[in-house]
C-alpha cells in the first residue's frame, strides 16, 4: 500500500501521458520484484485517476489524473513498437553503468541487440522495443 501511495502521488505530480512497467502478466515470470513492480504499478495508475484514492493528495494540491496509456515491457504478447535503431548505442552506454545487472553476463551487448533486432522484425523496424499497450483514455 505504501508503494501505491508513493507511485499513486508521483504520477498526480507529474502527469504523464505514459506509464511504462513491467508486464505483471508475463508467462512464468518468476522474478518476484517484477511482477510486484508491474502489478503495483497497475494499481498506482488507478489511485492516481480515481478521487476516492487517497484523498488526502487533493489537500497538496494533487489532484486525480488519466494517463493515455501504459506500456509493459518484457511482454509475451507486444502490440506496440518504437523504433530503437538510431539510439541503441546509447541504450547500451546507460546500461552498461548498471553494472549489477550486466557486469556478469559477458555478452549482454549482443543479447540487447538480438533482442532489438528481434523486436524490430515483429514490428517491422530495423531494430526496436515492444511493449503491450493499455489505453486509458
Amino acid at each position: 500500500m505504501a508503494f501505491r501511495a508513493e507511485m499513486a502521488m508521483l504520477i498526480r505530480h507529474f502527469q504523464p501521458n505514459t506509464v511504462i512497467t513491467h508486464d505483471p502478466w508475463r508467462l512464468y515470470q518468476v522474478h518476484p520484484d517484477h511482477r510486484a513492480t508491474g502489478l503495483t504499478v497497475i494499481d498506482s495508475i488507478v489511485a492516481a485517476r480515481d478521487h476516492l484514492f487517497f484523498p488526502e493528495f487533493m489537500i497538496i494540491g494533487l489532484h486525480a489524473h488519466t494517463a493515455s496509456q501504459i506500456l509493459l515491457f518484457s511482454t509475451d504478447h507486444p502490440d506496440f513498437f518504437v523504433d530503437v535503431s538510431e539510439t541503441i548505442e546509447q541504450k547500451l552506454r546507460a546500461l552498461a553503468k548498471h553494472r549489477s545487472q550486466v557486469g556478469r553476463i559477458p555478452d549482454w551487448k549482443e543479447r540487447v541487440r538480438n533482442w532489438a533486432t528481434a523486436s524490430g522484425e515483429k514490428g517491422g523496424l530495423p531494430m526496436a522495443e515492444a511493449f503491450k499497450r493499455i489505453p486509458l483514455s
